[in-house]
């Protein structure tokens, strides 16, 4: 597969961050997951560094794609059409496939009882939260859009403000979990800021903007570290102040500094596919890797990127010869 030059640096952006995404999911978001790495280790704290970053710049990105092709408002049935078909068929039949695998393989790291998959449709399970949080995220922006709210650059700053608002000050306390709700307000701002991006990067991108945006973000950066070592004590994770100051800065910069790979950007091309399906590999090429006595770390990860990268691409490159598969477990016509 050949990525257009024009695009390479998008699907670029793509690659790294389904290569964080997948790292991360290696080694686990606690010492109860994934590699089950102690808390102190190094595993953790690379974990820790990129952890304001992986799912945000997947949203960032899809709101830069978004822009690329907006919706008008003649087609905003069959924009939101195409996102259901997109985002909720593949949902729906590969949650229920990694469901059902996850309460009859065995040991598993969390094991899970059949009667309760109904609660996957409705609330966050594993990664596929990010689906619905992002179906709700497209909702939104629909409806910002028709109403000529983010086409014009002080609508979308005041959303995008708004949006990051929302984030600080109501979601660390949201109890709603439903579809997902509290990870729509967590995505909004990210998605927002990749539309900026696209369309207003004169502005984004003075000079000036530049250089106090890499400011803020060093110092960002500097508190995350120091944090990490106990030299400051702040509350910190993903819905927090200093996690979505550096998300956003971070992301900012890196949509600026971006340049072209070739191997990153086909990789990026299956991005979707590997999310969707990442689990069965890192899981499954764990759990045989610790049949065959394999216990050291290094060696779990790397054969764990390998298989959580490379068998999903398998899968989608099968599934895309069936008509039916593709449209059901890929969203693809």
């Amino acid at each position: 597969m050949i990525v257009k030059r024009k695009e390479q640096s998008i699907e670029t952006l793509r690659g790294i961050a389904i290569i964080l995404m997948v790292a991360g999911h290696v080694i686990g978001h606690r010492a109860t997951s994934g590699l089950k790495v102690d808390d102190d280790s190094l595993w953790r704290y690379f974990y820790y560094s990129f952890e304001y970053l992986r799912m945000p710049l997947f949203t960032a990105i899809s709101g830069f794609v978004y822009a690329l092709k907006p919706v008008s408002k003649e087609f905003v049935f069959k924009f939101l059409k195409g996102k259901s078909r997109r985002i909720l068929l593949p949902f729906v039949f590969v949650a229920t496939l990694q469901y059902t695998m996850n309460a009859f393989v065995p040991n598993v790291n969390n094991p899970v009882v059949m009667t309760d998959i109904w609660k996957i449709y409705l609330f966050s399970y594993g990664q596929f939260w990010f689906l619905q949080a992002l179906f709700l995220v497209f909702i939104t922006v629909v409806l910002l859009e028709i109403n000529d709210v983010t086409t014009k650059f002080k609508g979308w700053l005041i959303s995008f403000i708004i949006a990051a608002l929302l984030l600080l000050l109501v979601n660390p306390n949201f109890k709603i979990a439903l579809f997902s709700f509290n990870r729509y307000l967590y995505l909004l701002p990210f998605f927002l800021l990749g539309i900026g991006i696209n369309r207003y990067s004169d502005l984004l991108f003075k000079r000036s903007v530049l250089i106090t945006g890499s400011i803020l973000l060093v110092i960002g950066i500097t508190i995350q570290q120091l944090n990490w070592f106990n030299i400051f004590n702040l509350e910190h994770g993903r819905f927090g102040l200093l996690g979505v100051f550096v998300g956003l800065t971070g992301i900012w910069l890196i949509f600026y500094i971006r340049k072209p790979n070739r191997f990153l950007a086909w990789l990026g091309y299956y991005s979707y596919g590997i999310y969707l399906f990442h689990v069965f590999g890192t899981a499954g090429s764990r759990i045989i890797s610790k049949w065959l006595g394999i216990g050291n770390l290094m060696m779990l990860f790397i054969i764990g990127m390998i298989f959580g990268l490379g068998l999903p691409i398998l899968i989608e490159l099968v599934l895309l010869k069936s008509k039916i598969l593709r449209r059901l477990f890929l969203g693809l016509r």
